[in-house]
């Protein structure tokens, strides 16, 4: 009787808290960016182009357009041994040549409801000397390049060194416009130090609303227009929308995405805090009984956290987050 009384309390918890349903997910951890389109003229297909027609530093076609590979730093994870592939695209061109224009679209989407969302984690290199940023652009049209006039969300790059060009210090260096990797250098979970010259980037999450594209079928590009820097990676692209209605109370400002799900190792989770507060996270069997807890101190626009689940054997679980204002819960799959 207490196992069918705690299933019924979850049972009305979830179907009073908003559920996610992924849209697109891709990870990269199979090579799927060689099979895409070179031309970006099927809409419900990848396109991976080449718009400049450029040779990259390496010599190779390959190089020239998005092109897959092992993320560019500790690509191995030492829990699970599993090695981190990612998108990568390169900015360092033959000759030190301006003009690098390499272009990633997403099958195309009809965006029903305001709840849907786009996330993405990236890195570059290098930084802060030539350091590579990029646009997310959006098409309401077509997949023509001119045709993506609405800008998501935009990374700066470096564009000139106005100081001592061997400091890790932003201000010897002078960026285009655009959110600086790492919250400039604050965000030092992305940031994997190197000598006194240089430091190297992380994969660091982002998230952006659909919501202004309601009732509108929209292509979605992820450009990488960064001049003479070095390499740009991309991975974990995910759209999501709320399966049901958007019911967080006026105690839940928790809004959470867990991917993949099913999940084979590694549970993503990313949530938005408008302030600073401490979040209980636990895995729960579906019987109730705790399995995991972690606590985290977090803020900002968008965190990302990552459970990992190896040890769980396979079968349906519940992840549930806690702060002092509300709480969330959602099920998830372990493969």
């Amino acid at each position: 009787m207490k196992n069918i009384l705690i299933l019924l309390s979850l049972f009305l918890s979830f179907s009073a808290l908003s559920q996610i349903d992924t849209i697109l997910f891709e990870n990269f951890q199979t090579n799927t960016v060689e099979a895409m389109n070179d031309e970006a003229t099927d809409e419900m297909a990848w396109a991976n182009v080449d718009q400049d027609d450029l040779t990259t530093i390496l010599g190779s076609d390959v190089s020239k357009r998005w092109y897959w590979g092992e993320f560019f730093h500790d690509p191995v994870n030492p829990i699970t041994g599993e090695t981190n592939f990612v998108a990568m695209s390169i900015s360092f061109l033959e000759g030190f040549l301006p003009g690098n224009r390499n272009w990633l679209v997403l099958p195309a989407m009809e965006i029903t409801d305001d709840s849907y969302e786009l996330s993405w984690k990236s890195a570059p290199d290098q930084l802060p000397r030539y350091m590579d940023g990029y646009s997310v652009l959006v098409s309401t049209t077509d997949r023509f390049s001119t045709s993506f006039t609405n800008e998501l969300f935009k990374a700066a790059s470096m564009d000139d060194i106005s100081g001592d060009s061997q400091s890790t210090d932003y201000s010897n260096f002078v960026f285009t416009d655009g959110y600086l990797h790492a919250d400039g250098g604050t965000l030092t979970e992305y940031i994997l130090l190197g000598d006194a010259t240089i430091n190297y980037g992380l994969l660091e999450p982002h998230s952006v609303s659909l919501a202004d594209y309601v009732g509108q079928t929209i292509h979605i590009a992820f450009l990488h227009d960064s001049d003479d820097d070095n390499r740009l990676a991309l991975d974990d692209i995910l759209v999501t929308k709320a399966s049901g209605p958007s019911q967080l109370n006026e105690l839940s400002e928790i809004q959470v995405q867990l991917y993949p799900n099913p999940v084979d190792n590694e549970l993503n989770i990313t949530f938005a805090l408008s302030e600073t507060k401490e979040i209980t996270a636990k895995i729960l069997s579906i019987s109730g009984q705790i399995l995991m807890v972690e606590k985290w101190t977090t803020a900002g626009q968008q965190e990302l956290k990552t459970f990992n689940v190896e040890g769980l054997t396979s079968g349906e679980y519940i992840l549930n987050l806690e702060s002092q204002n509300g709480e969330f819960s959602q099920a998830f799959i372990k493969k």
